[in-house]
């Protein structure tokens, strides 16, 4: 006759997982796999000079829905070609909207009530901070990169601007300069316009003392630094200004000679070859200004 299994003979399942590395990890790939993939960005819109600029670079043009109108100002932007291909779009919410992007590239400063709208609406928005160096360029290019599904021309942009970065190593030389801005701002060191001084062989009297970010340069300290190069941008340069009041003084109209004017998109959302025109300018002033000295 057959018996029936007693209780304590009934095999139940287990209650736990066992303990096993290997099941755990074939677990965790088959959790990934079995997520649903995010689908990448389509339809992108810029909304800042410098993300136009990586936007421009980076994407395939047929998933350019818009980038800002700076990006064809030739007085501030450096990739007005670029810009012609593709639609442009002002910086209000309802003008982004209309576009129907699934992701805005904004700065981290500009545009903030726009930026607020599209977000309390569900729109990705990605801020990118100024940069302040070549590093961080890089960084923004790799993170770009990734977030369209461009990673490969990601990394062969990165690696021109690090040949960029390369191709000119500074000088030996006795030469000091500053860059002036409007108001007596100057960029010191840890700066995009900072390493242009660097890469044109000029020593930087604005990153004297540690100073690092754009600074305040006292008059009395340039007077008393004596610069062999003062660099201005053409940027409302027939424009009377309190900005631009500054170039008036009787200290800068004696340095006329010695004055180089560069263009304002030269120095803008620095890494492009763009930079290096702006080495390239400076380094032939100095050559031709001051040959005895760019040796040393």
């Amino acid at each position: 006759m057959a018996c029936s299994p007693t209780p304590s003979t009934v095999l139940h399942p287990p209650t736990k997982m066992p303990d096993s590395p290997m099941l755990m990890a074939l677990l965790v790939v088959l959790l990934v796999f079995a997520s649903p993939v995010k689908a990448l960005p389509k339809r992108i819109v810029s909304v800042n000079l410098c993300t136009d600029g990586l936007l421009l670079t980076l994407a395939p043009k047929q998933h350019i829905a818009a980038v800002s109108r700076y990006a064809s100002d030739h007085n501030r932007s450096p990739f007005t070609e670029l810009a012609k291909e593709v639609p442009a779009v002002s910086v209000q919410a309802e003008a982004v909207l209309s576009l129907k992007p699934d992701l805005v590239l904004a700065g981290k400063y500009g545009a903030r009530e726009t930026i607020k709208q599209l977000q309390r609406l569900g729109i990705q928005v990605e801020k990118f901070a100024p940069v302040q160096n070549f590093a961080e360029l890089k960084e923004q290019i790799a993170r770009l990169g990734n977030l369209i599904g461009e990673p490969e021309r990601a990394q062969a942009l990165i690696a021109q601007i690090q040949q960029l970065d390369n191709s000119m190593p500074p000088v030996s030389s006795t030469i000091r300069g500053v860059i002036y801005f409007g108001s007596g701002v100057s960029p010191g060191s840890n700066t995009m316009e900072g390493r242009v001084l660097e890469l044109a062989g000029i020593e930087n009297i604005s990153a004297m003392h540690g100073r690092k970010g754009i600074v305040h340069l006292p008059l009395e300290e340039f007077i008393v630094a004596k610069p062999d190069v003062l660099v201005l941008t053409d940027y409302h340069q027939n424009t009377p200004s309190r900005a631009q009041r500054f170039q008036h003084h009787p200290v800068f109209r004696r340095m006329q000679q010695s004055t180089v004017i560069l263009p304002a998109n030269l120095l803008v959302c620095g890494g492009g070859s763009w930079t290096m025109e702006a080495v390239n300018r400076l380094r032939a002033f100095t050559a031709k200004s001051y040959p005895a000295k760019e040796g040393l």
